[in-house]
């Protein structure tokens, strides 16, 4: 729900406005302001606009309004609704967010006034968006130390080194730390991040943003800080970080969060997309080895020694290492034999190279109930082990 809001679908009397759009609800910590603004919007005829981008406001490099499109009969045009908390008169730009990006920005600056309302439904305020200036290149990204953030602010207004603010973020937002700028000429600047935070904690590995405001616009670069490049420079592999001559190979992904993979490179050449390998099919001959004798039942028969206890394997759950359990036996007709009812299983590994007597004992949180599970992938030997 919005604030009254002159002018309606019914001919220039007041109405309250019903949003059913998640996405045009006041913003987190907008409540936070004693005062707000309500500004009602259309986009400048031309511009290239998905039905799923988002239009943000932001207030000296805060977001303040988050809206999406909304079909306004009175006009037949999409319009947004935003709702902006403040108090002090400050500038309002509005960017537009696509995939989580900005691709483009207001050409307009709208200075903040409490408790008003700017534009109304049957003549909204127009909105005017220019391509997003390319600020950014960050090399390397992904990175695992630090890398270097260089800052190119040619063309964007009132672009000086005391109107710009570099700040890397978490994916929640969070400030992690803030960088210091180094001025190359009088357009260019770099900064670097040494990949922790301003405690001086090393960051986790992960997707991190890297924003710079430049006079009160935000402009966002994801970085991401990963752990593969330490093998990749101790022994001086040529891969992993697509420098000038490295070979080409590299894997082109939907976006830095879920790693939904779309193409798959090798050395230059496309060899997979959306799921499907482009690598040509060859008939290989069969290399596995199996060099040994069916078994009988009584192959892996255990005869009880007489002993009180017997020695079971323990399995961890997620671990190489196991445990050692002496536990009761279960004993059938003078042999020794499976509990399930106490996830006590026979375990038994047959020589698959050449025929030997198998070894057989018992193994503890396996969690099988009935039948058996055998399988010859087992490092390194490779073996035949079944339960």
């Amino acid at each position: 729900y919005y604030p009254t809001i002159t002018g309606s679908l019914v001919g220039g009397r007041t109405a309250k406005v019903v949003v059913p759009n998640a996405d045009q609800r006041p913003v987190a910590g907008n409540f936070t302001h004693a005062d707000n603004m309500t500004i009602v919007a259309m986009v400048s005829p031309g511009s290239e606009f998905r039905k799923s981008d988002s239009i943000v406001a932001y207030v000296n490099g805060e977001v303040r309004g988050k809206a999406k499109a909304i079909l306004n009969p009175d006009i037949n045009s999409d319009t947004y609704f935003f709702n902006i908390g403040g108090e002090a008169d400050q500038s309002i730009v509005f960017m537009v967010e696509r995939d989580g990006a900005p691709v483009a920005q207001s050409s307009t600056v709208i200075r903040y006034s409490s408790n008003t309302v700017m534009g109304t439904l049957a003549k909204p305020m127009e909105l005017q968006f220019v391509k997003q200036a390319n600020v950014f290149t960050v090399n390397p990204n992904p990175f695992n130390q630090s890398t270097t953030i260089r800052l190119d602010v040619t063309g964007l207004p009132n672009a000086n080194s005391s109107a710009i603010q570099v700040t890397v973020l978490d994916v929640l937002g969070r400030k992690v730390s803030n960088l210091s700028l180094q001025k190359l000429s009088p357009t260019t600047y770099t900064a670097t991040w040494n990949g922790k935070s301003s405690s001086g904690a090393v960051s986790s590995n992960g997707v991190y943003f890297i924003q710079a405001i430049v006079a009160g616009v935000p402009h966002v670069f994801k970085v991401l800080k990963a752990a593969c490049l330490n093998p990749v420079i101790h022994y001086g592999m040529k891969v992993g970080q697509l420098q000038l001559n490295d070979p080409a190979d590299f894997i082109l992904v939907r976006d830095l969060i879920r790693f939904e993979v779309l193409q798959t490179w090798i050395d230059g050449i496309l060899v997979a997309e959306n799921g499907n390998s482009l690598i040509e099919a060859k008939k290989a001959s069969a290399i596995n080895q199996f060099d040994c004798q069916p078994k009988n039942p009584e192959d892996f028969e255990v005869v009880h020694s007489g002993a009180a206890t017997i020695p079971v394997i323990e399995a961890l759950d997620g671990q190489l290492i196991t445990n050692r359990l002496d536990v009761a036996p279960n004993i059938e007709n003078g042999k020794l034999v499976t509990d399930v009812e106490n996830d006590i299983l026979k375990i038994t590994v047959v020589n698959r190279y050449r025929e030997a007597p198998v070894a057989t004992a018992f193994i503890k949180n396996f969690g099988l109930k009935h039948g058996a599970i055998a399988s010859s992938v087992a490092h390194d030997s490779h073996n035949i082990v079944a339960v």
